[in-house]
This record gives structure tokens, C-alpha cells and sequence, in this order.
């Protein structure tokens, strides 16, 4: 187990993605687990390590203190896998990247992570991509939590299937993190929504709890089929939102009037940098 891992483990005070963690099973897990304390960075993306191999790392990192960023994308995880990575989530208190991306989690996993992620407070970026089963009430669970959190500064919540429900869990957590002032550390600064189904409708309860909010730099709304409600509301926001320096667009049905109808926007708003 462990040997075969020695050519991975020379990098110093980091663990890089390789060929062999995607063979990686529990059983030779070991000689990762023997040596996490050498670790800033671990990349266990596509291994096999399952749930014991996952149960087993959980308890290992509960009271490690190098691991600073975790990937476990792609591990093929599903809501099994639930308790096991909240442990993580909730004991471990000096990660602060993970990303979870490609895996089969839904709703009933995102409500185990809520009660977790309000005993956490050293994250700071959270990837939830591509589990398309979270849904509303998934999108609902973490928005609960992003009320409170105050670590949190990136989440992507891209391929995640919310529809124009999750626009006002949404814009919940928008407002009342918007309640704390400018420059208030663990607010979300980067907020990545794209490739779901929020539609104008969901857009807009966005947008309209955007006014008040004074952290988010960089949004992204691409592939939302937003139409020219949603623009609408967007560009209205920004009229008064004078943070927003990166806002992702693409593949959202707005029309030339859409269009058009930014054009005072972009004449009167000098925070926004980037708009594709």
C-alpha cells in the first residue's frame, strides 16, 4: 500500500493529483492516512476508495492540522457517503478548500452538511458542481447555512438542477449576509451558479437582493435561460450595485432589447470590469 504511494510523497507539504489515486482503493489508502500531516494539499479525485476508505479518512483528518485544501471530485460518492464528509466538514478545522464535484450527492446529503457547516468556521471555498440531484431543497439547505456562515467566500453550485424555486433560498442568504457591512471577512465573494434552470423568475429574486449586498465581486449566471426578465432585473441592479466586478452571462436567451436596455447601465456603473 504505502510504498507505492513514496513517489507521490517527496513534494514537500503537498499531495498533487496523480494516474495512481485513481486506482487508489481503502486498502492502500493507508500510506496517505500515515502521512497527512506532510500534506497541504490532497488530491484523491476519481480514486476508489469508497466508504470505509472514506470513513477512514474522516477520522484522520478530524484532528489533522496541515491539510488546507481537499478534493474529492469524482469520487463516486453518493448520500452514503453523507455523515462521513459532514464529519469532515464539522471536526476538521483547518480545511479550507473542498470540493466535491462530480460526485452523486442530492438533497438529503445537503441537509446533513447544513448542521455541519454551522460548526465550521475555517472554509472558505466550497464546490458542489455537478451533483445534479441537489436541487431546491438541497440549494435551500446550504442557503440556510450561507445565513450564518461566516467563513465561506466561494461556493459553486454549477450543474446542480435548481430551478426558479431556489432563486428566493437564493436571494435569502444574499440579503442577509448583505446585512453585514462592506469588507466583513467570510462573506461570499464568489458565487457560481452556472448551468442550472433559474429562468427570469429566479434571476430576478437574485438580482432585487443584490441591490443591498456589498460583497459579491464575481457571479456567475451562465446557462440560466434568464431571458429579458431576468436581464432586466440585472441591469436594474446594477444601477445601484457598485461591487460587482465580474458578471458571467452566456446562454441566457437575451434579446437585442435586453441588450439595448444596458447601455445606461454600462454608462453609469464603473465598478464592473468584465460582462460576457
Amino acid at each position: 500500500g504505502g510504498a507505492s504511494l513514496q513517489p507521490s510523497l517527496k513534494v514537500p507539504g503537498k499531495y498533487e493529483r496523480n494516474d495512481w489515486a485513481k486506482g487508489l482503493t481503502a486498502a492502500s489508502l493507508g500510506g496517505v492516512l500515515n502521512d497527512l500531516d506532510t500534506f497541504e494539499k490532497l488530491e484523491l479525485d476519481e480514486s476508489n476508495i469508497g466508504l470505509s476508505g472514506l470513513a477512514a479518512l474522516a477520522v484522520g483528518l478530524e484532528n489533522n492540522t496541515s491539510v488546507k485544501e481537499l478534493s474529492l471530485r469524482r469520487g463516486q460518492f453518493d448520500d452514503r457517503a453523507a455523515l462521513d464528509l459532514s464529519r469532515i466538514i464539522s471536526k476538521n478545522k483547518h480545511i479550507e478548500k473542498l470540493s466535491l464535484w462530480g460526485n452523486s450527492l442530492t438533497s438529503d446529503a445537503l441537509f446533513v452538511f447544513e448542521k455541519a457547516l454551522t460548526e465550521n468556521t475555517t472554509l472558505t471555498s466550497l464546490d458542489l458542481g455537478m451533483n445534479d440531484q441537489i436541487g431546491n431543497a438541497g440549494a435551500l439547505s446550504i442557503c440556510e447555512a450561507l445565513r450564518t456562515h461566516t467563513s465561506l467566500s466561494e461556493v459553486s453550485m454549477r450543474f446542480n438542477q435548481l430551478s426558479p424555486e431556489s432563486g428566493e433560498a437564493l436571494a435569502g442568504a444574499i440579503y442577509e449576509q448583505g446585512k453585514r457591512p462592506a469588507g466583513t471577512p467570510g462573506c461570499i465573494v464568489k458565487l457560481d451558479l452556472n448551468s442550472n434552470d433559474l429562468r427570469g423568475v429566479g434571476v430576478g429574486k437574485v438580482a432585487v437582493a443584490l441591490q443591498s449586498n456589498a460583497h459579491i465581486t464575481d457571479l456567475d449566471l451562465n446557462g440560466n435561460l434568464c431571458s429579458d426578465v431576468g436581464a432586466l432585473a440585472l441591469w436594474d441592479m446594477l444601477m445601484v450595485n457598485t461591487t460587482i466586478t465580474r458578471l458571467h452571462l452566456g446562454s441566457n436567451q437575451v434579446s437585442d432589447v435586453g441588450l439595448r436596455a444596458l447601455i445606461p447601465v454600462l454608462l453609469k456603473n464603473t465598478a464592473l470590469t468584465s460582462l460576457d
